[in-house]
């Protein structure tokens, strides 16, 4: 179940044996679990989600592409969604200079319904960049990795906010804090615990690539399924 950043406290102090603040204040606590959190993000890439960048006819750059978020981490995937159509057209990635072979030097000047996506810079000055030109006006749905959302550290304001992870791995969260406070304290065993948080950590990492047991298949272009696991692929 989710966890507060309140509960989150009592709970790193259950740990720490200090139940009321001596050694760690709640300030640091509080800092350390913003920094667990946004590790926990990074690593796993179980918090994601979608946004909608609206574009226009001839235009195929859009910087930055993410224009009302900036928990952006890492895309996954773009879809092109024409105006007053029903149909969703996936693009295809492709990196810069790999593109070149797909729109030679007609990038500029192409208009039609986009096949290919690239991308330059870094969030959130991210650069999406779309090929042909759309000949209709629509919007890109982009699928991303994000980061959590950070609570306050100086105040309490946020005490009943429920700390950016998902549900069900509040303990990894409990033991990336607890490392980082004893090493802040000179403890010894601060490395035991750093390893108890990385195993942890990397359980789950494999239980949250994908949110379902399904093995994942790969279409060829003839429609046969190939399993996702001869190719060494995974669906995100």
């Amino acid at each position: 179940m989710a966890i507060s950043q309140y509960n989150a406290i009592q709970s790193i102090r259950a740990r720490l044996d200090e139940p009321n603040s001596r050694y760690w204040s709640d300030d640091d606590l509080r800092r350390w679990i913003n920094e667990i959190a946004k590790d926990m993000a990074r690593r796993t890439e179980c918090l994601r989600g979608t946004y909608s960048q609206a574009v226009t006819v001839g235009t195929s750059s859009y910087t930055p592409a993410f224009t009302a978020t900036t928990n952006v981490y890492r895309v996954h995937r773009v879809e092109y969604l024409p105006s007053g159509n029903s149909q969703i057209y996936p693009l295809e990635y492709r990196d810069p200079n790999a593109a070149d072979e797909i729109w030679g030097l007609s990038q500029a000047i192409t208009e039609g319904i986009p096949v290919i996506w690239t991308s330059w810079g870094a969030p959130p000055n991210l650069t999406i960049q779309i090929f042909p030109s759309p000949s209709i006006a629509g919007t890109l749905k982009l699928w991303y990795y994000r980061l959590p959302t950070e609570l306050a550290v100086t105040n309490q304001s946020d005490a009943a906010d429920n700390v950016d992870i998902v549900d069900g791995w509040e303990d990894v969260l409990v033991d990336g804090v607890e490392y980082k406070a004893m090493r802040r304290d000179s403890n010894p065993l601060w490395t035991e615990a750093k390893q108890e948080y990385e195993q942890h950590l990397q359980a789950m990492m494999e239980a949250t690539t994908r949110f379902t047991e399904a093995a994942g298949v790969i279409t060829t272009p003839s429609g046969i399924g190939i399993p996702a696991w001869l190719y060494g692929g995974a669906d995100w």
